[in-house]
């Protein structure tokens, strides 16, 4: 269980600094472990990479606890959700593109979270569902992993405003 969390924390950095396509050997060295140690754990970068989407998910779910019933909750769930996504640049069209069992599941109960944050006081504009904010992760994603290719380095906090805009009515604070 210690070399499955070093190893999942190592690719959390490696992915994050270097992109999704980081070799797997500098993941292993950064976790303190052998390449054959990460495969044990993780048969291929796909798996690798769901672990942590699956852990995105659980921590989405657990802000969504927390917040349920507080002012602006679904405000507050998407972002800390988009902050999630958009640390891991590139890894969402992996797993989407992998047939990983299982991800669309991930997605299902992300929307779950987001639904149990809205409600009659939500500011939400009208035409906007819980599914709408889901499907605006990958979208945001897509933008940050498009800059980082250009050699760019993503606004993230523009992304967020537009975002935010498009979505919610209320003003970001």
């Amino acid at each position: 269980m210690r070399n499955r969390a070093a190893l999942l924390g190592a690719a959390r950095n490696a992915f994050s600094t270097f992109g999704p396509d980081v070799p797997l050997e500098t993941v292993a060295r950064e976790a303190g472990v052998s390449r054959t140690t990460l495969r044990r754990h993780f048969d291929s970068r796909e798996a690798l990479i769901a672990a942590l989407v699956e852990d995105n998910v659980r921590a989405i779910e657990e802000r969504a606890t927390s917040l349920r019933g507080t002012s602006e909750a679904i405000v507050d769930l998407f972002h800390f959700a988009l902050t999630l996504q958009t640390s891991l640049p590139g890894t969402a069209r992996i797993v989407s593109r992998a047939d990983v069992p299982g991800f669309v599941e991930l997605a299902d109960r992300v929307a779950a979270a987001f639904r149990d944050c809205v409600d009659s006081a939500s500011p939400l504009h009208t035409d906007v569902a819980a599914e709408d904010l889901v499907m605006a992760l990958p979208m945001a994603d897509a933008a940050v992993t498009e800059e980082l290719a250009a050699g760019r380095s993503p606004d993230l906090e523009r992304l967020h405003s537009m975002l935010h805009r498009a979505l919610f009515t209320s003003t970001r604070r």
